[in-house]
């Protein structure tokens, strides 16, 4: 098998005797050439040796991409992509669309945060997508991963109409949910929801502010969300409010039509 740097190099020289032909002949497979080679050097670190998590979030770090990572903005030349994120489910073929879901994750930040993670083994699967959202490279970068409780995973529409309640389901393992009280041991806890705004840091108590939900229902509705994309972190924190340590969340998206 032909190694990763003599492929580059094989790929650079095509490109160049390209670029000197010309022609928008030549510029498409020197675009369809950069589209194969994307992703073929990416792998995955930040997961602990034995594969065991703190808490139910994996922080993934990822090598080179081969683009330009950024935005999903259309563009299909093959110099930017971004990456995506498949949990338990094999990423789709080269050239198909990505549909992002609750376990497909698009991401233009590096390290990658995977949320909501409940309780046992994790298949972790990582390639890259042009801005049109299609499947760039053969190359996948596979991690497994195992999450202990407790955990949370929250699960809410992806987009709803102006003046609707943003419902937030969440499914809870290995806590008992309860109001805030004096119960700081991890037995018990209940869910801060914070609402297009930072987590509070670990130890310190979340405050009841704008922004700021908590709740001890497994079904919060969310009310007044203005027209346009929010994000929400879910949160486990325990009766005092702190948060779990170590960190148990969730992250869900919404767009307002």
């Amino acid at each position: 098998m032909r190694s990763r740097g003599a492929a580059r190099l094989a790929m650079a020289a095509a490109l160049g005797a390209m670029a000197a032909c010309g022609g928008d002949e030549s510029a498409e497979m020197a675009r369809e050439l950069r589209r194969q080679s994307a992703g073929e050097s990416i792998e995955i670190a930040g997961v602990p040796d034995d594969g065991v998590l703190e808490g139910n979030t994996a922080t993934l770090e990822l090598s080179d991409a081969g683009v330009r990572v950024v935005e999903p903005d259309g563009d299909t030349s093959g110099h930017t992509g971004h990456y995506v994120v498949f949990v338990d489910t094999e990423p789709v073929p080269v050239g198909e669309r990505v549909e992002p879901g609750k376990d497909v994750v698009e991401s233009w930040e590096n390290p990658v945060r995977v949320t909501g993670l409940l309780p046992g083994t994790h298949q972790i699967a990582v390639v890259v997508a042009d801005g049109a959202r299609r499947r760039m490279g053969e190359n996948v970068a596979r991690a497994e991963v195992e999450v202990r409780p407790p955990a949370i995973r929250a699960t809410a529409p992806a987009s709803i109409e102006a003046g609707q309640a943003f419902v937030v389901s969440i499914e809870v393992a290995g806590v008992q949910v309860a109001p805030p009280g004096p119960d700081v041991s991890g037995a018990t806890g209940h869910f801060a929801l914070f609402v297009n705004r930072p987590t509070t840091p670990m130890g310190v108590p979340v405050p009841e502010e704008r922004g700021i939900l908590h709740a001890s229902d497994v079904v919060v509705n969310v009310a007044d969300l203005p027209r346009g994309d929010h994000e929400v972190w879910v949160v486990l924190v325990k009766g005092d409010k702190t948060p779990f340590d170590p960190f148990v969340a969730d992250r869900v998206r919404v767009k307002v039509e």
